[in-house]
């Protein structure tokens, strides 16, 4: 835990989370210079009227989720610290901080987010395993969002075989959503890491999921989806791929599917038609073939524990 821990609690607890303002602020200054700054200071990157959270400088809330976080073994990884992935700071509004159970993934390997519908038929959960398993064995990392459906099943693709798999929750680290996952969560936290920009003890609130989106496809190299409808999550993980020059992959829908056909549109859109994992390998060969060993496991069936 650094010493900017403190501070950067109390620029989460002053602003609020997921605030335009609080990303703003953050970015502009580190969080020790913003408890210290005057209000003339801040209105050279606020307006007046959203320094008033800031010119609070009771540090006791940050001292106890502090003491909370500590005691939890949840580490924080601000925004300034060396340890925060070098790719969040390329995104849009790259979070104040990282709460992190377990273990962040590595920087030097090669990263892919699979996401997909939560109502996943056999296939595709089959499938989300299948390229999971294939891809960690291979050398890569898999990162999704711990949910029913595709998430699940691309976690214990890469468990399956002793692999890391690291998950981006909605809500607080110390909390399990879908509660349902409590085995799946204590094993990405055993082997991998469970990661949230949210103070712990947050709820998974429905506006939280669209907003992690954006750390899914933040610290990937590319993203696979595998099933979804048009009007889903994780159609727009896929639009926050594209608009961070992530590499998209999308497995085509059966025709005779007529609700998940997302996947479809994204390869009409441009993204990589994808059957094998052998489509990934070929992408990020050129750029890992140092890292990269390709290993195809043909089939993994969409075993009910990992």
């Amino acid at each position: 835990m650094t010493d900017n821990a403190l501070y950067t609690l109390w620029l989460l607890l002053a602003g609020k989370q997921g605030s335009a303002k609080t990303y703003r602020l953050n970015q502009s200054m580190p969080p020790r210079e913003a408890y210290h700054a005057t209000k003339a200071e801040l209105m050279a990157y606020l307006e007046e009227k959203d320094t008033l959270p800031f010119l609070n400088k009771d540090l006791r809330a940050a001292q106890r989720v502090l003491k909370e976080c500590i005691e939890k073994g949840i580490d924080i990884v601000s925004y300034y610290d060396d340890a925060y992935p070098s790719r969040l700071r390329e995104i849009d509004q790259p979070p104040v901080a990282l709460f992190v159970l377990g273990q962040m993934p590595d920087p030097t390997k090669p990263t892919v987010g699979v996401v997909g519908t939560r109502k996943c038929s056999a296939n595709a959960a089959a499938t989300a395993a299948t390229f999971s398993c294939s891809l960690t064995l291979s050398g890569f990392q898999i990162v999704s969002g711990m949910a029913n459906g595709i998430d699940t099943y691309a976690h214990k693709g890469s468990l399956i075989k002793g692999k890391a798999s690291f998950a981006v929750l909605a809500c607080g680290v110390d909390m399990i959503y879908p509660k349902a996952n409590k085995v799946l969560y204590d094993l990405l936290k055993a082997h991998g890491g469970l990661i949230s920009e949210y103070l712990p003890t947050t709820p998974p609130l429905a506006s939280n999921f669209l907003r992690r989106n954006r750390i899914i496809s933040g610290l990937s190299d590319g993203v696979l989806v595998v099933e979804c409808p048009p009007k889903s999550g994780s159609m727009s993980t896929a639009r926050h791929a594209v608009e961070q020059n992530r590499t998209l992959f999308a497995v085509p829908a059966s025709l005779s599917d007529r609700v998940n056909t997302g996947t479809n549109l994204l390869i009409k859109q441009g993204a990589i038609f994808c059957t094998e994992p052998e489509d990934i390998f070929n992408e990020f060969l050129p750029r890992y073939a140092d890292r990269i060993t390709p290993m195809t496991v043909r089939y993994v069936p969409a075993l009910q524990n990992p």
